[in-house]
């Protein structure tokens, strides 16, 4: 409730309907953009939920679907463990990245892959752009993963 001092008399009382309206408009106008952003509450981002794979010997990875595009993560063949052990992740077989962009290409096509090292994952980055939309998104996922260790020299039990 809003109080408001007459300066003729000096007297104090609560302000109209109309005034209070006013006042809180104005308060709510002068608050840091820090608090107004805080009051509209956490900003919709489309969840990502990813499925983990591991070629044996050969890569840790996961995938999942962001927008209209599928995206992976690689990361050496026992990378996590030796992470949660404390000790020097293992190193990426020879070859791995240039492996890795021949056997996405022939499958997304050459325009429709985009591969990153992203260093602060420990991890190669893969997007198949606009795959997503397409109803076997899942399938072509798990060939590209089987198509990739096998490209490895992975042996399949």
């Amino acid at each position: 409730m809003w109080l408001e001092k007459d300066q003729e008399t000096k007297s104090i009382k609560g302000a109209d309907m109309e005034r209070t309206m006013e006042l809180n408009k104005e308060r709510e106008s002068s608050f840091p953009v820090i608090s107004k952003e805080t009051q509209k509450g956490a900003p919709p981002f489309d969840p990502v939920s990813f499925m983990p794979v591991i070629g044996t010997d050969i890569y840790e990875a996961e995938f999942a679907v962001k927008g209209s595009d599928i995206i992976f993560h690689f990361w050496p063949y026992n990378y996590h463990s030796a992470d949660a052990a404390g000790k020097a992740p293992p190193a990426f077989k020879s070859g791995f990245q240039a492996q890795l962009k021949k056997t996405f290409e022939s499958l997304f096509g050459k325009n429709r892959v985009e591969i990153k090292d992203d260093r602060d994952m420990g991890a190669f980055f893969v997007r198949a752009i606009g795959w997503a939309d397409n109803l076997a998104w899942k399938e072509l996922s798990i060939r590209a993963f089987k198509g990739f260790f096998n490209d490895m020299g992975g042996i399949e039990t």
